[in-house]
């Protein structure tokens, strides 16, 4: 037990430290991020986050007695990240603009949609951690008891099984923290892609097919 709380403190120091460089990194002053691709993130982030724990403040689902109603309510929870980190990257590409962060004259919409998805999940994630974290502290007895003696007949909820599963419990965000970026990442550029895609083909669509040369054409073309 000592061997890994010092592995999982160590292993939370090297993130926090990733995202404390991160964070300076993306809000310096000759940083190539737009505002925009920083402010759609971050909000979409906090609202991921918030939407999360209204739904599992816990860190568990509610105990729903219908089957069909509990995995509604678990697909509903997959789809808030999902959703939100794409719909982070659509938007970051879209208001995408040409200026001093972009360096030609169209506006990388996919790289903007990474960056934006990535700000998304890492927002997500760090708020969603020390929120749910705190209301288990907080609230310990309601956690879920993973720890619980199967032995019917001694009681349940004692401290230490209280203590082991919040611990527990607390313990899986460690693996969010490292994971939301990434899942931001991806969602944020498949939603880049899809716009930059769009605008592509609506271009395309406007301009029409490239007419064949006329015989004139050719003519002039061999002579």
């Amino acid at each position: 037990m000592r061997n890994g709380a010092i592995t999982g403190g160590m292993i939370m120091i090297a993130m926090m430290a990733g995202y404390a460089a991160a964070i300076l990194g993306v809000t310096a002053r000759r940083s190539s991020v737009a505002p925009t691709t920083l402010a759609v993130g971050a909000g979409i982030g906090l609202t991921v986050a918030l939407t999360m724990y209204a739904m599992m403040p816990l860190g568990n689902l509610p105990h729903l007695a219908d089957r069909a109603a509990a995995t509604g309510y678990a697909i509903a929870l997959l789809l808030v990240p999902v959703g939100g980190f794409g719909t982070a990257g659509l938007l970051a590409s879209r208001w995408a603009r040409h200026g001093p962060h972009s360096a030609s004259a169209e506006p990388n919409r996919v790289r903007e949609g990474i960056l934006s998805g990535l700000c998304a999940g890492g927002t997500a994630a760090v708020l969603l951690s020390v929120l749910t974290i705190s209301t288990m502290l907080i609230f310990p007895t309601h956690v879920d008891l993973k720890w619980a003696n199967p032995d019917p007949d001694v009681p349940h909820g004692t401290p230490y099984e209280v203590r082991m599963s919040v611990g527990d419990s607390a313990g899986k965000y460690l693996f969010d923290l490292l994971l939301g970026p990434l899942i931001g990442l991806g969602l944020g550029a498949i939603g880049g892609l899809a716009l930059s895609e769009g605008i592509t083909r609506r271009r395309e669509k406007a301009e029409g097919p490239e007419a064949p040369p006329t015989k004139t054409d050719r003519s002039v073309c061999n002579a």
